[in-house]
Parts: C-alpha cells; structure tokens; sequence
C-alpha cells in the first residue's frame, strides 16, 4: 500500500541535513495542499478595513497569497489615509529575514516570515505573487471602503447571510455568500408512468373456526392379515429307537514331525581375480550444440553532459545557469522508457563541497556538505534528462567557491526496451585525448564533479 512520503528514523540513525530537510518540504507540502483547497488569493478570517478619522484600520486575520505563503495579522494595524488623487487599495505583502545568529558562515539557517500592511495608489499594477490586495479606497469626505465577497472564505458553519459576523474572541468571520431561495412556478404534470410487476405474496392468514361433524362415510376396504402367532410348547419325549449300523471307517492320521536339520559344511575358499580387458575403441564425436547466450555489452548509457568533468569555472558560466538558479543536462544514448515521463524519479543528487577558507569553521573541525535541492525533468523526445535547481539559499553558497558534485543512479533509469542504463563514465571521458576503452555494463552510479571559483 502506498504512503506519503517520510522520513523514517531509526536508532542508530545519522541524522542528515538532507533528512531534515525532506522531513520540513514534507510539511510544507501538505501545508500548501490544504491551502490550496480552500483557496489562495482569498481572506480566510478577519481583516475587515474601516475607516476612522483619517486612517484605515485593520482587525487582526489571516489570507494566503497567491504563491501560498501565510499573510497574518496578530493585532489590528492603523495606516493613514493615502494622500493620492485618485483611488487607493490595501496591500498585504509577506517578506523573509533570517536570525543572524544561527548563520553558519554567511548562510541562514532559521528564516522568518513577516507581513507588512500599506496604503497605496491603486495604479492597476501587479502587486506580485507573495501579496494580496485586500480592500479597495475611494476618495472622499469620508473615504469609501469596499471589500468584494469573492475575497473571503465562508467558515465551518454558516448560513449564507452575506454578513460577517465575530466569534468569541472577536475575529471577524464571513458568513457565505446569499442564497436564492425563491420557489420557481410548479410544472407540469408527469405521464402516468407504466404498471409496476406484482407485488410479493403477502402472508398466510388466521386459521378460520372449526366446523361442524360431517355425515357418516361409506366402509373401507377389508385390511392386511395380521402377523403369525408365536409358536406353541414343546411336545414330550417319544419312546427310544432300535440302533443304527456301523459307521464307515475314519481316516487316515496325520504325518508326525520333520526330524531337526542337519549340520551345513565348510564354505569354500574365493577363486583370484580375473585380469582387467583391453580398452574399447574410442566413439564417434557427437553433434555442435546450440551457441549460447553470450555477454551483452551494449547497454544504454549517458552519452553527453552539459559540463565539462573536472574543470573550474565560475558560478555564470555553469551552462543553463541563471540569477541564484543552477540547470544540468545529461543526453541519453537511447530514448528512455514512456513510463519515467509520469514517475519523473529523481535520480540526480547535487552535493556541494565549500573551501574551509571561506567558512567560519575552526581548523580540525569538518567541513559541512551542503544539498541542492532540485526537480528532474523529461524533454519531450524521452532522450535527455534536465536537473533545475530550486534551493536559491544554497545556490547563492556556491559563490564561497568549492567543489560541486553531480551524481546520478543510473540504476534506476530504464530505456523502451525495458533495459537497465550502465553507470559508464563515457560521457566524463569523451573529451580525452586517448579515452580509455569501457564496458557498457548495467546499473551503478554516474559521479562527477566541477570546481566552482570563488566570487
């Protein structure tokens, strides 16, 4: 039976960087998922924008942007009235910071997310993925606030009033959209629809009274004989006959017993044994069998990288590199199997090595590996797979300078034919003067690595 993905600890367990972090993307995941379900871009509870005097007032809530990220107020918030010509709009926007003191080096470890509220002149323009428009402002004496249903999630229990109501600690719920109720005219009546099959019997009834004695009836047939009676006593003796004649002779007795047998003689002496015969003639050579199965050396592999193994370059020139973003792509020599296009398994791991030099780690003390964490991806024509980054946290560490380290399960990795892909370095040595001849044998891991300057 599947499961959602976890991590599981087991004693003994070298916690790594990597299960921590699987175990909080597991969270946040889910998180998002129920998120999602009741909707990003929208005002979950609280909220409300007033006018008072010259400011608008906030009352404490939460609302979940379009990039899913939580937009909360723990308490009211006040900001002025914008001084704009025209129409205003409430923004809430989520920014992040990091607790300076738990960095190692120059990484954060421990990041925030805080929410800022503002005022501002409605010029139509995004306001980005990571903020949310909560009210409109209309100028005025007094202004004019206007906040669209369509923003607010109705609560658990609600009764479709178009109303917003407060629950005991006075956060301010939306009590969903109105209802029309109106009963339309009554139609028209139905055909008569056709007979339905009989009914099941229904069951036996009362006994009824007992009748009155019927007139006498006419004699039987005369029945069987009866059983015959036991036999009666025993006569007496009649008086003693003359004697018989003689009886013909009996016959003859039994044989007596055998005598005890008598005593075995010697056993003779064993003959010599007979000398060995000559050799047969040698026999005919029987017929070729079949040619057997043989060593298949020709399976599929990576034929081509996007980098060159074992050179040092710097952080841009990483082909398919971009602002704090990192791509890798390995050409396959065959196409791979259909089935990987909806399973997508991520077999690329992105380690990263950092220069001690650079690091604020005491000499004698190890070095930490850092982990890119990232998505694989299939190209359409099933023959090249492309690893995107997407921890820009850990991307940026690259400017410390080290070492990167691309590995790849190879595995785990099958072609059309159902074939296992070989952990052959040719695509590392294709650029060799004399690149040293290989056997294509399956399954391994691919491992490679690039030196990332400094800066």
């Amino acid at each position: 039976m599947a499961d959602d993905a976890h991590t599981q600890f087991l004693d003994g367990l070298r916690v790594t960087a990597e299960h921590l972090q699987h175990l909080q993307d597991s969270l946040r995941q889910s998180v998002l998922d129920l998120r999602r379900t009741v909707g990003l871009g929208r005002i979950g509870w609280g909220l409300k924008v007033s006018v008072v005097d010259t400011n608008l007032q906030i009352s404490a809530g939460i609302a979940f942007a379009p990039s899913g990220v939580r937009l909360a107020l723990d308490g009211p918030a006040t900001v002025p009235v914008p001084t704009v010509a025209g129409p205003a709009r409430v923004v809430l926007r989520g920014t992040n910071q990091d607790k300076e003191a738990l960095r190692i080096g120059p990484l954060g470890t421990l990041f925030l997310l805080t929410t800022a509220v503002s005022a501002e002149a409605d010029d139509g323009s995004d306001v980005g993925p990571d903020a949310l428009v909560i009210a409109q402002v209309q100028p005025g004496a007094p202004p004019t606030v206007t906040q669209g249903e369509e923003l607010f999630v109705a609560f658990g229990h609600h009764r479709h009033t178009g109303q917003f109501v407060q629950d005991g600690s006075g956060g301010w719920h939306y009590d969903g959209t109105p209802l029309d109720l109106t009963a339309g005219p009554p139609g028209e009546l139905g055909p008569a629809g056709a007979t339905g099959a009989p009914g099941p019997a229904g069951p036996e009834g009362p006994a009824g009274a007992t009748g009155g004695p019927g007139p006498s009836g006419d004699p039987g047939p005369a029945g069987p004989a009866g059983p015959v009676g036991p036999a009666g006593a025993a006569g007496a003796d009649g008086a003693a006959g003359p004697a018989g004649p003689a009886g013909p002779a009996g016959p003859a007795g039994a044989e007596g017993a055998a005598g005890p047998p008598g005593v075995p003689g010697a056993e003779g002496l064993p003959g010599p044994t007979g000398a060995e015969g000559p050799a047969g003639p040698v026999g005919p050579v029987g017929a070729e069998g079949p040619p057997g199965p043989g060593l298949d050396l020709n399976w599929p592999f990576i034929q081509h990288v996007s980098w060159i193994h074992g050179s040092t370059v710097k952080l841009g020139s990483i082909a398919g590199a971009t602002q704090n973003q990192i791509e890798f792509q390995l050409q396959t020599s065959a196409r791979l199997n259909p089935a990987l296009q909806e399973l997508t398994p991520q077999v690329v791991q992105v380690w990263f090595e950092p220069i001690r030099s650079n690091l604020n780690v005491p000499a004698g003390e190890p070095v930490p590996i850092l982990t890119l964490h990232g998505k694989l991806t299939l190209n359409s024509n099933l023959d090249t797979l492309v690893w995107t980054g997407s921890d820009q946290a850990s991307a940026r560490a690259l400017e410390l300078g080290g070492r990167l380290l691309i590995r790849v399960h190879c595995w785990n990795l099958t072609d059309a034919n159902n074939r296992m892909f070989s952990s052959a370095p040719a695509a590392l040595l294709a650029a060799s003067a004399q690149p040293p001849a290989m056997m294509h044998l399956p399954g391994g891991v691919l491992e490679s690595w690039i030196f990332v300057e400094p800066g």
